[in-house]
């Protein structure tokens, strides 16, 4: 197997603080109160104690150095190598040891399962139980890169999982319906999390599929599953049942996106996937069939067949999480109640990484993302912060081929769309505050429309994320002190925030003046120049500021605020910003920065 460096992506895979805390509530609560066990095995009884799990995630994200600024005021110190380097020890001896226990007893139920010819509820809950299980000690052992023998029983776990739920996937939808019904029962266990959501003991199988998507996507991106040399998956024998999945996923999909207007591609795309030669197509081995694992670099035309089994291999990985995030949807339709789609679009943020390499993104997310995003049987559709959101991650990774035509696609469908929109998300830290900024789409400036409003015009809404971001970015940090790194952070944001200026006017060429954009631009720049001189005037964290950041802050304000455009405020740079910059840019001039 090709190993990452342990600590190279533990700042993006590591769980977040709502994971922290939801997971721990459950792993004490709920969690443990589910009536009866299931089986008479004792092996069927196996819990992986999720709190010391979790522990050792979030140590590992803190030991990434990934730590900055969130809800407190200011950043957290890092263990010392000694107690690195014990943190490591016992977390690779935690995941050896339930990697080995979880399996033996995932082989003793999976045994059983075999045997049935129908699952009841609570066994598809166990279904969904270990595949949390495994999917949170894939990222685990991930972070550390300990106990990587395990990796491929886990990915198989995995595996095994989805096939059970996916052959019994009605029967599973009618369970969750019976379940739905029976909500307002006087005998439900029902809880509030530190936010007033509340949580029944009926949604803990969905949030385990929740996250086990969460865990799992990370899992395979740190373990760097995607570009992975070696096969992971015997190709012949796992067509079957890889095929299946991408029929149940096709069988979902239309269910949910029944009574939308599609595009005769999308309705040919999605009888394609009904089909069993349209799956096999769509996960890459209808060319390789017959070629077995042993004998391919035997053959003459060894760099094509490689190519061709390294993209069926990323297509099988996908399709797990998709078939994952298709049941999540349909669950979260079921519910039909404001932001009950949030589980299942915070997942396919997350899994928006594995379809950054060669198998890339296709028709398969984009017809996920309108059932997500907008769906027929919801009041609601996502607000535009959701969107922007989704659109600019998929920007950033380049997941589609024709990424900036499909983007579009994406909006103009989410803009055609007659329902109000939920409230927007808060940001909840400093640090989230300035990633707002780097929330924005480009492409949006590609959807050009009347009136200019958000709902039809893609210069109308960056504004209004733009907008958005400045005032929560000004509510956020008006009363706090500087956090360490915070100019990095600011840094990072006003190149962005820079470069959809300089998107606004290439764009701008072809409307009569200036969009009100820009306006917004120029807004946030001052906003920016006058907390930089906050805290240089002040003195604070002198020591975490590099004075070439400093500079290229100090040109960034040149191009934006300084040249000014036709039609803008232009050259109003804050006074206390012009007054003071000298303190700094002089001293780094100086020096030679």
């Amino acid at each position: 197997m090709r190993h990452w460096s342990p600590w190279r992506c533990v700042g993006a895979a590591a769980a977040t603080g709502a994971l922290i805390h939801r997971r721990q509530f459950i792993a004490d609560g709920l969690y443990d109160c589910r009536a009866g066990a299931v089986g008479t095995d004792d092996t069927s009884k196996y819990r992986l104690p999720l709190g010391r799990a979790l522990h050792f995630v979030e140590k590992g994200r803190r030991l990434a150095g990934a730590v900055v600024e969130r809800e407190g005021g200011g950043g957290e110190a890092l263990p010392s190598n000694r107690e690195g380097s014990s943190l490591h020890e016992d977390a690779a001896r935690y995941a050896a040891y339930h990697c080995h226990h979880m399996l033996k007893s995932f082989r003793a139920e999976r045994r059983q399962w075999t045997k049935l010819k129908e699952f009841s509820f609570d066994e598809l809950t166990r279904v969904m139980e270990y595949l949390f299980f495994a999917a949170l000690l894939l990222h685990l052992t991930a972070l550390y890169e300990t106990a990587d023998k395990y990796c491929e029983a886990l990915i198989d776990v995995a595996m095994s999982c989805t096939i059970f739920l996916s052959k019994d996937a009605d029967g599973l939808h009618h369970a969750d319906m019976l379940q739905q019904g029976r909500s307002k029962s006087t005998d439900a266990k029902v809880a509030y999390l530190s936010n007033g959501e509340k949580f029944e003991a009926r949604d803990e199988p969905w949030d385990s599929l929740h996250w086990a998507i969460v865990h799992f996507s990370r899992g395979v991106f740190a373990w760097g599953l995607l570009d992975h040399t070696e096969l992971l998956f015997d190709m012949k024998r796992t067509m079957k049942p890889y095929s299946g999945m991408v029929r149940t996923f096709a069988k979902i999909i239309c269910e949910r996106l029944a009574g939308m207007s599609l595009s005769a591609e999308d309705l040919a795309f999605l009888s394609c996937l009904s089909t069993e030669e349209g799956a096999g197509k769509w996960l890459g081995t209808a060319n390789i069939s017959a070629v077995s694992s042993t004998d391919v670099f035997a053959r003459a035309d060894k760099n094509l067949v490689e190519a061709t089994l390294h993209f069926a291999q990323q297509r099988r990985l996908q399709i797990l999480p998709l078939v994952w995030m298709a049941l999540l949807t349909r669950h979260s339709a079921i519910i039909g109640a404001p932001r009950c789609f949030q589980p299942v679009r915070h997942a396919l943020l997350n899994a928006i990484p594995l379809f950054q390499e060669e198998a890339k993104a296709d028709t398969a997310l984009k017809l996920l993302v309108q059932c997500c995003y907008f769906p027929s049987s919801s009041l609601l559709k996502a607000s535009s912060v959701e969107v922007g959101v989704l659109l600019s991650q998929m920007e950033r990774q380049g997941v589609f081929s024709s990424s900036e035509f499909v983007l579009v696609e994406l909006l103009q469908a989410w803009m055609r769309v007659e329902a109000p929109e939920e409230l927007s998300p808060s940001v909840k830290s400093a640090y989230g505050a300035y990633m707002a900024f780097r929330n924005i789409p480009r492409c949006a400036l590609w959807v050009v429309g009347k009136p200019y409003t958000a709902k039809s015009d893609g210069e109308a809404f960056v504004h209004e994320l733009l907008f958005h971001a400045l005032v929560q970015w000004s509510s956020c940090l008006s009363a706090k002190a500087p956090f360490q790194r915070e100019i990095e952070e600011l840094l990072i944001s006003a190149r962005y925030v820079a470069s959809l200026f300089d998107s606004i006017r290439q764009h701008g060429k072809d409307r009569d003046s200036v969009g009100a954009a820009v306006l917004v631009v120029e807004a946030t720049f001052r906003a920016f120049a006058v907390r930089v001189a906050e805290i240089c005037t002040r003195g604070r964290l002198v020591e975490s500021m590099s004075p070439s950041d400093l500079a290229e802050f100090d040109r960034l304000v040149d191009h934006v605020l300084r040249e000014g455009t036709e039609g803008s405020v232009g050259g109003c740079v804050p006074q206390l910003y012009e007054e003071n910059r000298h303190l700094w840019i002089y001293s780094t001039r100086r020096n030679g920065s």
